[in-house]
């Protein structure tokens, strides 16, 4: 009961750890990406905000702030008649979104958007050769769309295993490293705890390959 009791605290606190660090990594990028827009460095400014996003935790108020300002960043940049700076924008919004995912897709809003208004500045740009100009707007419109449409998504299942791998192998090397050199430590318990450690940290593996 109380190795019990103290592997449940040593996950805890792991994740606690984890979660903290997910947090800060995107309050960190968010905090550089104002500096290099201070700076005048807009275009490092949205790899920063990329980065936020891709620091996603369900609740996270940096998500949201990192998409918010690349949005923003899109729109003025438009505004300005600076479209590569838009679409840079925007595809980086998309592109940071679409990595956020797991076995569901967060900011699924956020991406439909930013694939609305690539299409449309790929249709107004007058430089661009694709898609074929001889065609309607409508129709450009639309190609555009179906080519960023076109992805492959992750394998649901595998994406839970390596999620379930990952937890495991965690935990239990935690556990292992707390009950290094104590005393009255029970062998079974030892070689269950490397188990799974070995067991989790192979099939976060195998569904990270997979996956």
């Amino acid at each position: 009961m109380r190795i019990r009791h103290n592997l449940a605290i040593w996950v805890g606190v792991i994740a606690a750890v984890l979660l903290l660090r997910v947090l800060w990594g995107g309050r960190a990028e968010c905090g550089r990406a104002a500096e290099e827009l201070d700076a005048g460095r807009p275009y490092q400014a949205v790899l920063h905000y990329e980065r936020a996003v891709r620091w996603y935790l369900p609740g996270s108020p940096y998500v949201g702030r990192a998409a918010d300002e690349l949005w923003a960043m899109g729109e003025a940049a438009d505004a300005a008649g600076d479209t590569e700076l838009a679409l840079f924008a925007f595809r980086g919004l998309r592109g940071a979104a679409y990595a956020t995912r797991s076995f569901y897709q967060p900011l699924s809003g956020r991406i439909e958007a930013a694939e609305e208004r690539i299409a449309e500045l790929m249709v107004a740009d007058p430089e661009a050769r694709w898609p074929d100009r001889a065609l309607s707007d409508g129709e450009r419109r639309a190609e555009v769309l179906a080519n960023l449409q076109q992805h492959t998504d992750p394998a649901t299942g595998w994406v839970i295993a390596l999620e379930i791998g990952f937890v495991a192998w965690l935990g239990a090397g935690g556990a292992l490293a707390w009950r290094l050199g104590r005393k009255g430590t029970r062998r079974r318990t030892t070689l269950w705890l490397i188990g799974t450690f070995a067991t989790g940290y192979a099939l976060w593996i195998v569904g990270m390959w997979r996956a």
